[in-house]
């Protein structure tokens, strides 16, 4: 089995917006999953269902849970049930790593509402908003409200579609490169042309509870931001520790890719839409 055909079958419930609640939304993607994972997988390699497959579930019902804490009142107690499920000692093997090379090329957009060109000397200004200015952080999928996070896209096209396709003649594009090699989460789905493994398939919950489209836009709690928001988190507890030391953030996917008509797809380029959230390493206190 390979992950094209368990992305066709999860796609209608990762496009399904009709459920209003977090929760259900969730079951009805996981249930989709381990169904098709159940016919098509474990089937084939399993003469009954093992127990890495009820561990799946177990996964799969954990997220669920984290979402209903959060949605009770309890984050404190959301976030260390993630931690536990992905990022404690014992289950970091969960996690999906990618290695980014040296001198590898990232790129940041930054538009206005009129002709300016930012100097390279102005580095708050192409950078991530600086901490005596952290009101204005909004609340994103992978940043919290007041916690400044650098975004950098591999493509200055990523850069264009991500900024709403953005007037270039007012536009600024920085380029900044990797002076050593990096460790970023990965949060972007498999290849679908890769082959489905237990091992790869331990943080696709954690990937696909990730993605889902907002529903509502304008509001001001934004339910799809609970888990890559505590995601973020974590990864921000666990790289203090000397294992997890370089590990600087988390690389993903743009999810709006078919909401427009692409100009390029990643035909041209398989990481033309990858982005990247990279948390600060440390943060000024005024």
């Amino acid at each position: 089995m390979i992950y094209k055909q368990l992305y066709n079958k999860i796609k209608p419930a990762m496009e399904d917006t009709s459920a209003v609640g977090m929760v259900v939304r969730l079951s009805y993607i996981f249930d989709q999953m381990m169904s098709s994972l159940e016919k098509s997988f474990f089937t084939e390699h399993f003469c009954k269902m093992p127990k890495e497959y009820h561990d799946l579930c177990k996964m799969c019902d954990s997220l669920i849970e984290v979402v209903k804490l959060v949605e009770s009142g309890e984050r404190a107690s959301a976030y260390q049930a993630l931690y536990n499920l992905y990022f404690s000692e014992g289950n970091r093997k969960r996690l999906n790593l990618c290695e980014v090379n040296e001198e590898t090329a990232f790129y940041r957009m930054r538009s206005a509402d009129n002709y300016t060109q930012y100097t390279k000397n102005s580095e708050d200004e192409m950078y991530h908003i600086p901490f005596n200015l952290r009101h204005l952080v909004d609340n994103e999928r992978y940043s919290i409200t007041g916690f400044p996070t650098f975004y950098l896209s591999a493509s200055v096209y990523g850069c264009w579609e991500e900024c709403q396709r953005c007037n270039l003649d007012f536009s600024n594009v920085a380029l900044f490169k990797s002076t050593s090699e990096l460790t970023f989460l990965d949060m972007v789905p498999p290849n679908e042309k890769k082959l489905v493994t237990y091992e790869n398939l331990l943080g696709l919950p954690l990937i696909l509870a990730s993605r889902l489209k907002v529903i509502h836009k304008d509001g001001r709690f934004v339910p799809e931001y609970i888990i890559p928001q505590l995601a973020m988190e974590c990864l921000i507890a666990a790289r203090k520790e000397t294992v997890d030391g370089n590990l600087v953030g988390i690389r993903y996917e743009s999810i709006h890719l078919d909401e427009r008509d692409l100009i390029f797809d990643k035909f041209y380029r398989e990481d033309l839409f990858y982005n990247f959230a990279i948390p600060p390493f440390e943060s000024y206190h005024a």
